[in-house]
């Protein structure tokens, strides 16, 4: 006779090997771009993991929209395309479709092996899949996102200085244009100024004019700060308006709006500090008031 539970544990170790596998091989071929051995898979449109993301989505909904799809596994399809935009990376919307689904399909694993499996081996399995199911549907997604915010908050913490130095440079005569290509090589260690240095990089290969570079870079990153500084910037020179006294302007703006944002990074960070200071004072404290009454009931046989 087939014994049940070594039945459970033989599906689900099978499932979970196969879901391992297939996503090690993502991996393995998503890494490595100076492998040779990736290389030559590249060139193979016959290798099974060759755009597997978009080979699993073709599968499973064919033609459906994308975008549709990802609505309705919760994923935010603005914030994910505004995100790459500013990463500078190609979007691929079927393949963090896919991603969300192997975490679902993981976590489903995980629940069956808590009907089939007994004792503590249940809690173990469960915990390990729902690990996995988050990394795989939640992980993905916040990774690009806290690259994108860590690159914005450098811009912001750059741009005070950035405006302050343009500033200087106006002063002595120099063309806008110039003068941010001047701050862009003094500047090297900013990712404001490379971001402008291949604005202007951009405009000189003859794809748009600087003015224009300058709106997209503004618009990729779509950073408040930024937005005012280029607007400004672009409306005074096109109407012929002194630069040096708009920048003299947006200096002092800038510098008020990012004090608020620093200010606002403490308030936040003050409470990030303060979650675990309260449950670490508080626990205890509920635990020492309550351990009298607990030793009571326990000793009147109450509730237990």
């Amino acid at each position: 006779m087939i014994n049940g539970s070594a039945l459970g544990i033989a599906i689900l170790v099978g499932l979970f090997v196969m879901t391992s596998i297939t996503f090690i091989a993502v991996r393995m071929y998503a890494a490595g771009t100076n492998n040779a051995a990736k290389k030559l898979l590249n060139d193979d449109d016959d290798w099974l993991f060759k755009d597997f993301g978009d080979k699993i989505y073709d599968v499973i909904y064919g033609d459906k929209d994308p975008v549709g799809v990802a609505g309705k596994l919760g994923i935010d399809c603005d914030k994910y395309f505004e995100n790459c935009r500013a990463a500078k990376v190609t979007p691929n919307i079927k393949k963090v479709i896919v991603y969300s689904l192997f975490g679902v399909f993981v976590l489903m694993i995980g629940s069956i092996g808590m009907i089939f499996l007994k004792g503590n081996i249940s809690f173990i399995v469960f915990g390990i899949c729902f690990c996995i199911a988050a990394y795989m549907y939640y992980y993905q997604q916040h990774k690009l996102d806290s690259k994108v915010e860590r690159m914005k908050d450098e811009i912001n913490d750059d741009i005070p200085r950035f405006i302050g130095l343009l500033y200087t440079e106006l002063q002595i005569g120099m063309p806008v244009e110039d003068a941010i290509k001047t701050l862009c090589g003094k500047m090297n260690d900013s990712l404001l100024a490379n971001e402008f240095k291949d604005a202007f990089t951009e405009a000189e290969m003859g794809y748009s004019g600087w003015q224009e570079a300058l709106e997209n870079l503004a618009f990729r990153y779509n950073i408040p700060m930024l937005n005012v500084f280029v607007q400004n910037i672009v409306t005074a020179y096109n109407e012929g308006v002194s630069i040096t006294e708009t920048v003299a302007r947006i200096s002092k703006e800038v510098n008020e709006s990012h004090l608020l944002l620093v200010k606002e990074r403490a308030g936040k960070a003050t409470n990030t500090l303060l979650i675990p200071i309260s449950i670490f004072q508080f626990v205890p404290m509920i635990v020492f008031l309550m351990y009298p009454a607990l030793i009571q009931l326990a000793s009147s046989g109450i509730g237990f």
